[in-house]
């Protein structure tokens, strides 16, 4: 018992020290079950979170269209885009204007509402069952 709560401890330290340091890769090695994880998903976590903190800081055009054309995909739930996103998406209630007019969306569905960002934007997205539905993030992607 005490040597599996050393080495739980000794996990959290090790935890600890990798998001302090950026040693992180050197960590995984040490044989502390679980740090790898850590290691291997750094860079694409860190660039997610740099976008994510330059839109909820700076209200970033640039870097919305980054987390919805490489975070944000079909089926994910409204919670699941709100974390992406850095923040809750607000109900639209007037929505029937997304579900009229040829549109993919089913009369039935929720449409919430992201943004706006530093440029006046906003984005809006259709869920149905509380899922994402016809999410196409090459829309977002800069060409």
């Amino acid at each position: 018992m005490t040597v599996r709560f050393g080495s739980l401890w000794w996990c959290g330290l090790a935890v600890s020290l990798c998001s302090i340091n950026a040693g992180c890769e050197v960590l995984h090695n040490s044989g502390v079950p679980g740090l790898r994880k850590y290691a291997d998903s750094g860079k694409p976590l860190r660039e997610e979170e740099k976008h994510r903190d330059r839109y909820q800081v700076d209200r970033d055009s640039e870097a919305m269209r980054w987390l919805l054309a490489n975070r944000i995909t079909t089926g994910m739930t409204v919670s699941e885009v709100g974390h992406m996103l850095g923040e809750d998406g607000e109900r639209e209630h007037n929505d029937n204007r997304f579900k009229t007019g040829g549109g993919y969306l089913r009369l039935n569905d929720r449409v919430y509402r992201w943004g706006p960002d530093n440029e006046g934007n906003s984005v809006y997205l259709g869920f149905r069952d509380d899922r994402l539905v016809n999410f196409n993030p090459e829309e977002f992607a800069r060409q």
